[in-house]
């Protein structure tokens, strides 16, 4: 990825979005059609990595059709195939920038504090009035509404009765502890996956979620390659410790998985992962086993913040 390439404004995307959609393409059509004007490099378009240009430009264009689909700028006919609404182009570009203009503005004050909606329109008419002195309170009043219904639907504001408010985002360690054990399997073989390849520059032969009955106590495998030909094979196991309030793995679960891994006669490296912690003296005890990794709910995220990744919500 060039390192001095400017990432795409959801206002840009928007406006290419609108021009790009000329009733022939679906959705997915139109977003590739989008990203196609980027200019991106063969290297960029292969990088499918979280975070990477590729990535970055389908989420901000995939963003910007949503919103216009929904503020009803694009329409979709019986095929699913994208157009603009019976207006001139430049006349949506317009509302659509007034839209994100109002949206911004809602945001702003619904994150100062919880409103009702009739205190938070005459707080969004105030503040656009200063932009915009001709426009009018029906108007603002109305486009209002459809954003801040669309941002109820999107899940950015909640209500409670007449009251809207923000929703808390929540950060990567209380996302962490939010997964269920399955969801914490998968994204720590994910997470991994991705920490060897951007971080270490890795090639990744084999990555995958064995958790089932019948695993072995391997809950996942990485395999590796770095550019000298030598390969790794990592096995996993997961152990979610929030799911029944316990906080701390036990050590009688660390020394069952140094069993299965010694008998493994394919695997370089054994790792232990928790959304928990260990105690120190099983943190004592694997500092005496070979190729033995631990990791708890800290360094997990420590670990996802170096390679990028970031995660899905359920």
């Amino acid at each position: 990825m060039a390192k001095n390439r400017e990432m795409i404004t959801v206002e840009a995307a928007r406006n290419i979005a609108v021009k790009k959609a000329d009733g022939k393409k679906t959705v997915k059509e139109l977003i590739d059609a989008c990203i196609r004007t980027q200019g991106l490099s063969a290297e960029e378009r292969k990088n499918n990595a979280p975070g990477a240009v590729l990535n970055v430009c389908k989420c901000r264009f995939g963003e910007a059709i949503s919103k216009l689909l929904r503020s009803g700028y694009l329409v979709k006919d019986d095929e699913g195939r994208v157009s603009i609404a019976n207006k001139p182009t430049e006349e949506i570009i317009k509302e659509a920038s007034r839209d994100e203009n109002l949206e911004k503005i809602i945001t702003e004050i619904l994150g100062a504090g919880d409103k009702g909606k009739r205190e938070l329109f005459a707080e969004v008419y105030r503040r656009y009035k200063t932009a915009d002195k001709t426009v009018k309170m029906i108007v603002v009043r109305a486009d209002a509404g459809r954003i801040l219904k669309n941002l109820v639907e999107s899940g950015t504001v909640s209500k409670k009765g007449d009251a809207y408010s923000i929703k808390k985002k929540l950060t990567e360690k209380e996302k962490l502890n939010k997964l269920n054990p399955q969801s914490l399997v998968v994204t720590s073989v994910e997470m991994l996956t991705e920490f060897y390849r951007k971080a270490h520059d890795m090639k990744i032969l084999v990555s995958k979620a064995t958790d089932g009955p019948s695993d072995g106590g391997i809950d996942g495998v990485i395999e590796i390659e770095n550019k000298m030909g030598y390969r790794e094979k990592m096995i996993l196991q997961v152990k979610c410790c929030l799911d029944n309030k316990e906080k701390y793995v036990k050590q009688y679960e660390i020394k069952e998985f140094q069993g299965v891994f010694s008998v493994s006669a394919d695997a370089t490296t054994a790792i232990f992962v928790t959304n928990g912690k260990y105690h120190k003296d099983t943190e004592k005890f694997v500092r005496s086993c070979k190729r033995f990794i631990l990791i708890d709910g800290d360094k997990w995220c420590s670990i996802a913040e170096k390679c990028g990744y970031k995660i899905r919500e359920e």
